[in-house]
């Protein structure tokens, strides 16, 4: 972790056991979450450093893959997260870039899974397909 504004490295941290490939802060910013290759998912002090949680995507799905997005939601109450699996989750999905919004917006790419998470069970709280073939972003007028 490191100070937007000024640069300097305020800490690191280590537990993912393949490469990360998201991060996102809570909106009070005492916790990080981080996704990574192989769908695990771990919340971080933002003060200590400590790994805090660890989470996975749910053994319902096709198959275990790459988080490609992670956002918390505005209250910090809920955990979204994107992949490119055949299935998808409802609120929020990723670009191919990896952005998730921060409302009740979306955005997909081809095919995306997404996750909705409670940050205090753990629990993945819904998952769906919400658009098919080439649609790469979404809304909720979509």
């Amino acid at each position: 972790m490191f100070n937007a504004v000024s640069g300097p490295i305020l800490s690191t941290v280590d537990g993912h056991t393949h490469g990360m490939s998201s991060v996102a802060v809570s909106p009070d910013s005492q916790f990080a979450i981080s996704g990574s290759s192989n769908g695990e998912i771990n919340m971080w002090s933002t003060v200590s450093g400590a790994l805090t949680e660890r989470l996975l995507l749910p053994k319902d799905a096709v198959r275990i893959d790459k988080v490609t997005c992670i956002a918390y939601s505005l209250d910090g109450r809920t955990i979204v997260t994107g992949s490119w699996m055949n299935i998808k989750r409802t609120v929020a999905a990723p670009s191919e870039m990896g952005s998730v919004a921060n409302t009740e917006q979306a955005s997909a790419f081809m095919e995306a899974m997404l996750h909705i998470w409670d940050p205090d069970t753990g629990d993945c709280l819904q998952s769906a397909v919400v658009c098919e073939g080439d649609k790469t972003t979404l809304g909720p007028q979509s």
